[in-house]
C-alpha cells in the first residue's frame, strides 16, 4: 500500500479550506455560466440551470484533489465546473440522438426548443467547458489533464453506440469497449484531473485514473439495468427505451446469448416491449450485467484501499464507488461509507 503521507502535494495559491465550500463554488461557476451566457443563447442554457443534475463527476474531482488538510485547490474546482459543462454537452446532444423527452425531471432542450437549437446549444456548452478548464492559474496542469484526448474518447464511444444503433449482434466485448468511451472516458478524466491536484507521483496518478474508470463502467452498467427495472418518475428521464431507440445493451445481449428463439424473433421485429423486459429477467441478463458491475465494484473497492488516501478522501470516494453501484437503490448503509 502506498502511504499517501509521503506523497508531495503540489503548492497552490488560493485553495478551499474543505469539499462542501469547494463543491457551493462549483455550482456557482456553473450556475453562472449557464444564466450569464450571451443574450442570444441565454434562454436555452438558463433552461439547464434548473435540472443540475448530483453532479458526481465534479464531485469525484474535489474528492481526489483534496490534499492531506482537507483543502481543495481553487484550480481544482474551476476544472470540476469544466468536467461538469462537459458532461452537460453530451447529455444535450444524447438527448437529441435518442429523441428524449425528459432530462433530470425537466423536458429536454430539444423537446422545448427543436432539435437544431439544442445540437447548437451542446455545441456552445462545449466550448464554455473548454474556457472554463483554460482558466487554471496553472497551464502546466491544464496541458496534463489532456481534456481534448479524453473528448476524443467520449466521442468514439457514442459514435461507436451509434453505428451499433440496432445490430442484435453486437457481442458484450463490443459493448465494453462503447462504453468505456462514452461513459467511463470522462470518470477518468475527472479521477485524474483531481489527482494532479494531490500529487506528483505517476504511478499513484494512474491508480487515480483507474479507479476513475472502474467507477465510469459500473455507472454505466447500473444505468443499463435501471432502463428495465425503474419508472420515468423515479428516474427522471426516460426508461425501458433503450430498446425502441435500438440501443443494445448487455442485459439484453446476454439475454439473446441465453435464449436464440428470443434473438431470432427480435429479427423478425416482433417484440413488445414488456416480453423484452420479461425475457431479460428470465434469461438472467440482469443478473449478468450485475455481477459483471460487481467484479468492477470489487477492482475498485482494492484499488481504492491502495491509495492510501486520508479518512476523508477514503470516505467520499467510497461514496462516489457506492451511488455508482447501488444507482437508484442506494442504501442506508452505502450512503455512510461502510
Amino acid at each position: 500500500m502506498i502511504d499517501a503521507t509521503q506523497n508531495q502535494a503540489r503548492p497552490q495559491a488560493a485553495c478551499y479550506p474543505g469539499f462542501d465550500a469547494a463543491f457551493e463554488a462549483v455550482k456557482e461557476r456553473i450556475d453562472g455560466a449557464l444564466t450569464g451566457s450571451p443574450g442570444l443563447i441565454r434562454s436555452y442554457t438558463a433552461h439547464l440551470a434548473g435540472a443540475r443534475g448530483k453532479m458526481i463527476r465534479a464531485a469525484a474531482l474535489l474528492a481526489c484533489a483534496q490534499g492531506e488538510d482537507g483543502g481543495i485547490p481553487a484550480d481544482a474546482a474551476e476544472l470540476a465546473a469544466a468536467v461538469e459543462m462537459l458532461h452537460l454537452a453530451t447529455l444535450v446532444h444524447d438527448d437529441v440522438i435518442d429523441d428524449a423527452d425528459l432530462r433530470r425531471g425537466i423536458p429536454t432542450l430539444q423537446r422545448m426548443y427543436g432539435r437544431r437549437t439544442a445540437v447548437i446549444c451542446g455545441d456552445y456548452l462545449l466550448a464554455a467547458s473548454l474556457r472554463l478548464a483554460a482558466q487554471v492559474g496553472d497551464r502546466e496542469r491544464y496541458l496534463d489533464l489532456r481534456l481534448p484526448d479524453y473528448v476524443g474518447r467520449i466521442c468514439l464511444g457514442e459514435l461507436g453506440q451509434h453505428l451499433n444503433n440496432g445490430n442484435l449482434e453486437l457481442t458484450a466485448y463490443r459493448y465494453l469497449k462503447i462504453i468505456g468511451g462514452k461513459t467511463a472516458a470522462l470518470f477518468e478524466a475527472a479521477f485524474y484531473a483531481g489527482a494532479l491536484f494531490f500529487t506528483e507521483e505517476e504511478r499513484l496518478i494512474r491508480r487515480y485514473a483507474r479507479l476513475g474508470r472502474q467507477i465510469g463502467m459500473i455507472f454505466q452498467l447500473t444505468d443499463d439495468c435501471i432502463d428495465f427495472e425503474s419508472d420515468e418518475a423515479t428516474a427522471k428521464k426516460p426508461v425501458r427505451s433503450d430498446y425502441e431507440q435500438g440501443v443494445v445493451t448487455l442485459p439484453l445481449i446476454r439475454a439473446f446469448e441465453q435464449d436464440p428463439a428470443f434473438l431470432e424473433r427480435a429479427r423478425r421485429g416482433k417484440l413488445a416491449r414488456a416480453e423484452v423486459d420479461e425475457r431479460v429477467r428470465a434469461s438472467g441478463g440482469l443478473d449478468d450485467a450485475r455481477r459483471l458491475s460487481k467484479r468492477y465494484y470489487d477492482r475498485a473497492a482494492k484499488l481504492l484501499g491502495e491509495l492510501g488516501a486520508p479518512e476523508e478522501k477514503r470516505r467520499r470516494l467510497t461514496e462516489i464507488l457506492d451511488r455508482a453501484f447501488y444507482g437508484l437503490k442506494l442504501q442506508p448503509a452505502a450512503k455512510s461509507g461502510r
